[in-house]
């Protein structure tokens, strides 16, 4: 028999953290404990509305509906290509719920083998070309938020930035300024970004490009309404852009169309929205074989367990452009986590982790303190 809990947890962010869609003063996720055979398994999730279309409460909803003991009757944990195919192959509801289901399961199964949460990208027949043991040097990406400004962000980031993504889409002339201040703080040698939300119209996406030229842009991330995005490809032609996705860009069916159509030219992988860490891969391969780049997305608020899966996610996946997540935790004022996968700005890489499975350690006492609700799940 196996036992699983599901948490809601909310803890206070240092400092407020703004884009064009909201403003969040906290970090907020569903966290889903299983247990079996004396070894636990831990996952997580941040639903978005206005990514995915679920919320804390249909993921939860979802999450708690499952029969768990049917769920991992359906695994095969003999080998990680049996384990990585059957979970794979699970069906499961939601994107962001599916993502704390499927994380859950494949650290309870992969302590209980021993393997590494890493190893399961190797059993997948991807690109020997796209995964491998020696991945390409990460370019850390840090952004900056509307309650920002590049001198604040200046002083908590250090000398091996890669990346900036500056969060525009309110008034096209701070745009300008901010965009503006961080080149200059910043200099030539970091890349730069724009992600307005899905704030603008085309029209106003090809001012800002005009206006925004000179600064020497990498891509523009996910400026269109979301009544707009057939609209990506004109945009893409008029405008002299390069377009990431992100928003419209969750399951693969999304990130197969948008490519067919010539609708971008990156895409941004978030496990959260993307259903887990082997819909993540699977994305990668879908961007990598039709020659289109692929960031690795954070999402605001999201915790130990979302970013130590990132982190398997980049250790071995080659050719992502940016990084995102490692100085997302420097943010919490408290972590759930007794693992901190933090951002080591002298070696300027995210902190490698060790040991079976996610190789992070939930605080139980942390983990009562922060849930506002739990419920059992049925077996």
């Amino acid at each position: 028999m196996s036992a699983a809990t599901l948490h809601h947890l909310k803890i206070p962010l240092r400092r407020p953290f703004g884009h064009v869609l909201a403003t969040r003063d906290h970090a907020e996720a569903l966290v889903l404990v299983v247990e079996a055979d004396g070894v636990t398994g831990v996952g997580e999730c941040v639903p978005r509305p206005y990514v995915t279309g679920e919320t804390f409460d249909t993921a939860w909803q979802m999450i708690t509906q499952l029969r768990l003991d049917a769920v991992l009757a359906q695994v095969e944990a003999g080998s990680p290509a049996a384990l990585a195919h059957s979970v794979e192959h699970l069906a499961l509801p939601g994107l962001a719920a599916r993502c704390a289901v499927e994380l859950a399961v494949l650290d309870l199964c992969c302590k209980r083998a021993g393997w590494s949460l890493s190893a399961l990208a190797f059993a997948l027949g991807l690109p020997p070309a796209l995964v491998s043991d020696h991945p390409l040097p990460e370019v850390i990406s840090v952004p900056l938020d509307l309650h920002s400004e590049p001198a604040d962000l200046a002083s908590r980031v250090g000398p091996r930035l890669g990346h900036v993504k500056v969060k525009v889409g309110a008034d096209l002339a701070a745009d300008v300024r901010r965009v503006r201040a961080c080149r200059e703080r910043f200099g030539a040698a970091v890349t730069m970004s724009v992600d307005a939300n899905m704030a603008w119209t085309v029209e106003d996406t090809l001012r800002a490009a005009d206006a925004l030229r000179p600064f020497d842009l990498a891509w523009f991330e996910e400026p269109l309404q979301p009544a707009l995005r057939d609209r990506y490809p004109e945009l893409r032609a008029r405008g002299g852009v390069a377009v990431m996705l992100d928003e419209s860009a969750c399951s693969a069916a999304q990130v197969r169309d948008a490519i067919a159509s010539g609708a971008c030219d990156l895409v941004n992988i978030r496990l959260s929205k993307q259903g887990g860490y082997l819909p993540a891969l699977r994305v990668a391969e879908l961007a990598h074989r039709a020659g289109v780049g692929y960031q690795h997305g954070a999402q605001v608020g999201q915790l130990g367990i979302l970013n130590a899966a990132g982190r398997h996610f980049t250790r071995v996946v080659r050719g992502i452009v940016a990084c995102e997540g490692g100085p997302g935790l420097a943010n919490l004022s408290d972590h759930p986590t007794r693992t901190k996968v933090e951002l080591d700005w002298t070696a300027g890489h995210l902190v490698g982790l060790t040991g079976p499975g996610l190789g992070v350690e939930l605080d139980p006492a942390k983990l009562r303190a922060y849930a506002i609700r739990s419920a059992e799940l049925a077996s």
